[in-house]
């Protein structure tokens, strides 16, 4: 809060005029962000029926995956924490669960799916946004390269930070939509 404070030129009591604590202005900035990246026209093509589930849960997936990447550790306040559950994004998972459900998928198995999706690009993009926002982890890593260190230690940082982040979030996707659209051919 004083970092904060210090940023807006104020006092943090200032801000605790406003929010009662901490959790309800992560809450408000959590939904904030989420109405500014989810936008009328971002939902309206969402909600679009005219195209294929498929899409619409790439395209949702991949909006919430670099919101997570751009906002370092928003993910967490959104996937732990269920935060910014009065925002336009949350009212798409809903969407996206009938959607689902319309072609065949049990409601409880599409919530579990989209649940576990958004968990998994929320790891991959809050370790690209922490990756992009904190020099100590690429300093940990340049320092980890010393012939001294741990060869474990450097080898595990490389997993976590040397690949594409994006690229991986577009995979996941693909897999969460081959296995949903495998799973609703047997049903078929």
């Amino acid at each position: 809060m004083r970092e904060l404070a210090d940023a807006l030129n104020t006092w943090p009591n200032a801000i605790y005029g406003h929010f009662s604590s901490k959790p309800d202005l992560h809450e408000a900035m959590v939904t904030q962000i989420l109405n500014d990246a989810f936008d009328d026209d971002v939902v309206a093509a969402a909600l679009d029926e005219s195209k294929e589930w498929q899409v619409r849960f790439r395209d949702i997936g991949m909006r919430f995956f670099r919101i997570c990447a751009e906002y370092s550790g928003i993910g967490k306040l959104l996937t732990h924490d269920g935060m910014g559950a009065a925002s336009n994004a949350v009212a798409l998972i809903g969407s996206m669960i009938i959607a689902m459900a319309q072609h065949g998928l049990e409601e409880k198995r599409a919530t579990i799916v989209i649940q576990t999706a958004l968990f998994y690009l929320a790891c991959i993009g809050d370790l690209l946004g922490y990756y992009r926002n904190n020099e100590r982890h690429t300093t940990a890593v340049d320092t980890l390269r010393d012939p001294v260190s741990n060869k474990f230690a450097i080898e595990m940082l490389t997993v976590l930070y040397d690949y594409d982040h994006e690229e991986r979030a577009e995979q996941g996707l693909s897999l969460f939509i081959d296995a949903v659209s495998a799973e609703l051919a047997t049903k078929n």
